[in-house]
């Protein structure tokens, strides 16, 4: 059985692979060339097996750029894979069928190979660094190496021409060429640039990581130590065990990153609730019905109205874990400046000048703001005040203003909002998280402007 969470993943096949890498590596003692190229070729037909399965667990899961990088490693190794199993197959065989199929699969199986260990290491320092390739480049080690991975190419894509490499001799078995060593100090170069990783893996990713890359560059310098040039270099499998050892990684942080993003959604919406609902507004809304129901029976009735609508979609935004239409939140807003305005001695008077509505926004962005524009702002004039709901379109973005003619304050940052406005930290993070947003809020002696932007290719 293989758990999801990698636990067993990267168990099982490690001790199967291992098994018949113990079984190869003892071929020249205990088992005849025969037997031998038996189990060679059942270690390749796993590692290919491994390939499509981890593959297939990528495929939903390959966003970011380093994890493409991986994508394109094992897709790779893939294909070098299957071109050392069919010289494993057709290895010694007679015939003109069997010369061409050997010839073919080591120029896959060389070429490929190159793809493949050249994947690993960006994949590998992109992720321990968190640097673009671009980034990467500019280190002389890295482009030293990369160096080497494209000479190592040129001479494999060269091979059949000058045998630098191997050459299939007549009997359909492989010759050494003058190079074949540079090939075995490219998979040495790779352990080692694996191992110089680990210290920078260690600090971003914990001990998990780092140990893995240990073990993948110690199962490569294990293959080359076992290797043979006529049965072929038995990095297959080394490579395999260390693309697997990647992957398992990704889906544990995967899982991590998930378990992670639940604990903050809990407690932003703990914070939420506990920052949008705020009992005094309540009870004031319930007092002034209270007094306007002998006053005024059809205003009693309108607020009552109104009191009903902003609950039900106060609780619906809340519960909300999606983008809603601004045309709703500005139905929230509409309920919610009538309540203030019906129980403050204040005039309040919303304009609203939206020249575009056709979009979605996090709940209860432009309800926190108008609120914070009549409670700081507006109220602490005399002769209330009026508040501006704009909104614009240019190319890239969308963005919604709240003005208000009401005392201002000193401008807000992210960072350094207070317990005053506490409504403001909940939005800013909101918007952030749900849409890559920003807020901006910008204030003098008087009046107040906060700025919603929403990014289009965010959205």
């Amino acid at each position: 059985m293989i758990r999801s969470s990698g636990g067993l993943l990267g168990v099982t096949p490690w001790s199967i692979m291992l098994c018949l890498k113990m079984c190869v590596w003892g071929g020249g003692i205990l088992l005849t060339s025969g037997q031998y190229a038996i189990v060679a070729i059942a270690a390749d037909s796993f590692s290919i097996a491994i390939v499509l399965v981890l593959i297939l667990s990528l495929l939903h899961k390959v966003t970011l750029r380093r994890r493409k990088v991986l994508m394109v490693g094992l897709v790779a190794q893939l294909i070098a894979s299957a071109g050392e199993l069919v010289c494993l197959i057709w290895y010694g065989q007679p015939g003109a069928s069997a010369h061409m199929a050997l010839a073919l699969g080591a120029y896959f199986g060389y070429a490929f190979k190159v793809a493949v260990t050249a994947a690993i290491v960006v994949y590998v320092y992109t992720d321990a660094s968190v640097e673009p390739l671009r980034t990467l480049l500019t280190r002389r080690g890295i482009l030293a190496l990369l160096s080497l991975y494209v000479a190592d190419l040129l001479i494999c894509l060269i091979n059949p021409v000058c045998g630098l490499y191997y050459s299939v001799t007549d009997a359909n078995t492989f010759q050494a060429g003058p190079l074949v060593g540079f090939y075995a100090l490219m998979m040495v170069a790779q352990a080692f640039a694996l191992f110089a990783a680990v210290p920078r893996m260690r600090r971003r990713h914990g001990n998990g990581p780092a140990l893995r890359l240990v073990a993948g560059g110690t199962l490569i310098l294990l293959s080359l130590l076992t290797g043979s040039l006529t049965m072929k270099l038995l990095t297959t499998p080394a490579i395999t065990l260390e693309l697997l050892l990647l992957t398992v990684g990704v889906q544990l942080r995967l899982e991590e990153a998930l378990i992670e993003a639940r604990a903050e959604a809990a407690e932003m919406h703990a914070r939420l609730l506990s920052g949008q609902i705020r009992p005094h507004f309540i009870f004031n809304s319930l007092n002034t019905i209270k007094i306007l129901i002998p006053e005024d029976a059809a205003l009693a009735e309108r607020t009552v109205q109104d009191f009903a609508d902003y609950l039900r979609s106060h609780l619906d935004e809340m519960s909300s874990a999606y983008l809603i239409p601004f045309t709703e939140e500005m139905s929230h807003v509409r309920h919610y400046v009538s309540l203030e305005a019906t129980s403050s001695e204040r005039p309040i008077k919303l304009i609203t000048d939206c020249s575009v509505e056709d979009f979605s926004l996090p709940p209860l962005t432009v309800q926190p703001l108008v609120e914070n524009s009549i409670r700081h702002g507006l109220r602490s004039r005399r002769d209330g005040g009026t508040i501006l709901v704009r909104t614009r379109e240019t190319s890239d973005a969308i963005t919604i203003s709240v003005i208000d003619d009401g005392c201002g304050f000193e401008s807000i940052e992210k960072g350094q909002e207070s317990d005053r406005h506490v409504g403001i930290a909940n939005v800013r993070e909101r918007l952030e998280r749900q849409c890559h947003g920003t807020l901006s809020i910008q204030s003098g002696l008087q009046g107040t402007t906060a700025t919603i932007t929403l990014p289009k290719e965010d959205r």
